[in-house]
């Protein structure tokens, strides 16, 4: 536990960790259980018979040979700690306590974005977590099982857009998710819009005085399908989020794709008519874009392709937890007091 705020801070590269030191319990909920918080003054908080008892447990079993149920539930307790960790990374100059007074509950698509973003690069560096720790010697086979995520409705849309958006500028989905998680709740949706604007050819087509204006419209485009998310977690049974959460975060991608060409199309017919218009013809365009509600229909029907591919090309090509089985209902989790 001493180290755990600095190896999450080895894995992502930012700035610092916003933990103090100071560890607690979650809060009590009237319905299920807090399983961890990343606190406001710097306290990182766990669940104990859910996180912090597992880990203990795993100590004083160490290197024994152990059954892969025990293995998931203790690979799985520990999620919740890099997840927690990854919510106290921060930026240079700012800390998590300062979004206290900006929560992110007011706007679905930004802890949609915040919550889903972190759990994606949690379950993708979990390895690395673990051999950054040494827990691969305490507890052999921990690496050999699969945890159990406890943001079903969340992560898959906040990867599929990391993994977009990463083949459009050849960084690469865990180039995305990294960066995503080196800044606060606030930052998350800019680093997002960023790529999507980079990847166009808007930065050639837009005056600098438009930037904001332009980009302001990328990010309206593309939350408008990551607001419905929320409503995964009520609507369909646990089984169906996966991939209809992975179908509302492919729609959000392609709702900036026909952001991005209307406002080419617009700054081309105002600037260079003739030579842009012959780039475009050039370009493959969503122009048959499968409207975003059609995908919020097959989502909420439980129709939506299992893989969450929508199949259409993007406009740019690349040179881009619970600790409870997933049958068993969902607890209510958050980045408290989100």
């Amino acid at each position: 536990m001493a180290r755990q705020a600095q190896a999450a801070l080895a894995l992502a590269g930012a700035h610092h960790s916003s933990w103090r030191g100071q560890l607690g319990e979650t809060r009590k909920v009237p319905e299920g259980i807090v399983l961890g918080t990343a606190d406001w003054d710097g306290t990182l908080r766990y669940h104990y018979d859910e996180v912090v008892k597992p880990l203990q447990e795993m100590f004083a079993r160490r290197g024994e040979q152990l059954d892969a149920e025990t293995l998931v539930r203790y690979r799985s307790a520990l999620l919740v700690v890099l997840h927690e960790n990854a919510h106290m990374l921060a930026p240079e100059g700012r800390d998590n306590g300062d979004e206290r007074d900006t929560p992110i509950t007011t706007d679905p698509a930004r802890k949609a974005l915040e919550e889903g973003a972190t759990e994606a690069w949690a379950v993708r560096n979990l390895d690395r977590y673990i051999d950054e720790l040494g827990l691969a010697d305490v507890c052999p086979g921990l690496k050999q099982v699969k945890e159990i995520s406890r943001y079903q409705h969340y992560l898959p849309a906040a990867d599929v857009l990391a993994e977009r958006l990463g083949e459009g500028s050849a960084a690469g989905r865990d180039e995305v998710l990294r960066q995503l998680n080196c800044v606060l709740s606030d930052g998350k949706w800019p680093v997002l819009v960023d790529a999507m604007y980079k990847n166009s050819e808007l930065p050639d087509l837009v005056p600098q005085g438009d930037q904001r204006r332009v980009k302001r419209e990328l990010d309206a485009a593309m939350r408008a399908p990551m607001r419905l998310l929320k409503t995964l977690e009520t609507k369909l049974p646990i089984s169906s989020r996966a991939s209809g959460s992975r179908a509302l975060g492919e729609a959000a991608y392609f709702e900036g794709l026909r952001a991005v060409e209307r406002l080419e199309n617009q700054y081309r017919s105002a600037s260079a008519p003739l030579l842009h218009q012959d780039r475009a013809a050039e370009q493959p365009q969503p122009s048959n874009h499968q409207d975003y509600k059609d995908v919020i229909v097959k989502a909420f029907s439980g129709t939506a392709d299992p893989t969450g591919a929508i199949t259409h090309p993007p406009a740019h090509p690349a040179p881009v937890s619970s600790t409870r089985p997933p049958q068993q209902p969902q607890k209510s989790t958050g980045r408290d007091p989100r």
